[in-house]
């Protein structure tokens, strides 16, 4: 059985790939599907100077949901650059644009759940070190019904 979260994330990081300006700039987009996320990142920092990483956002418990509850599941997509070691014509800020216009709107049936992401905002993270910048978009996914107008 597949996981909805890892073939979530795996088609965040597709519709990522597929984008001209994240395609021709040779990007890495990566999952938690590979592992340590950490080291990962640090490897395409070394290599190109840019990357990014999908991965499941902070989730919410709720105690007794209603019969017609949707759960919202959140996914972070983190575009990490260090400029001085940036070997690509890319930058951070037209990345989390391209992404943000890429995702929002599109579907995906992980399971047979028909999903829509939707861009819910971004921000600067500060990581303590001048030389690398990250930026995070959050996606939230919203389950589509059947007999839903959407």
């Amino acid at each position: 059985m597949s996981s909805v979260f890892l073939t979530t994330q795996q088609r965040i990081a597709d519709l990522l790939k597929e984008n001209v300006y994240i395609s021709e700039n040779v990007i890495s987009v990566i999952t938690e599907e590979k592992g340590d996320l950490a080291s990962l990142i640090d490897e395409e920092l070394q290599k190109l100077g840019i990357g990014i990483c999908v991965r499941l956002g902070p989730g919410e418990r709720i105690e007794n949901p209603p019969a017609d509850y949707q759960e919202t599941t959140k996914f972070i997509v983190s575009i990490v650059e260090s400029p001085t070691m940036n070997t690509t014509d890319a930058n951070a800020v037209r990345c989390v644009e391209e992404a943000i216009n890429t995702l929002h709107g599109q579907t995906v049936k992980p399971g047979g759940i028909n999903l829509r992401f939707y861009a819910t905002g971004h921000s600067p993270v500060d990581l303590g070190d001048p030389s690398v910048t990250e930026h995070q978009i959050y996606i939230e996914t919203k389950t589509i019904l059947a007999n839903s107008n959407e």
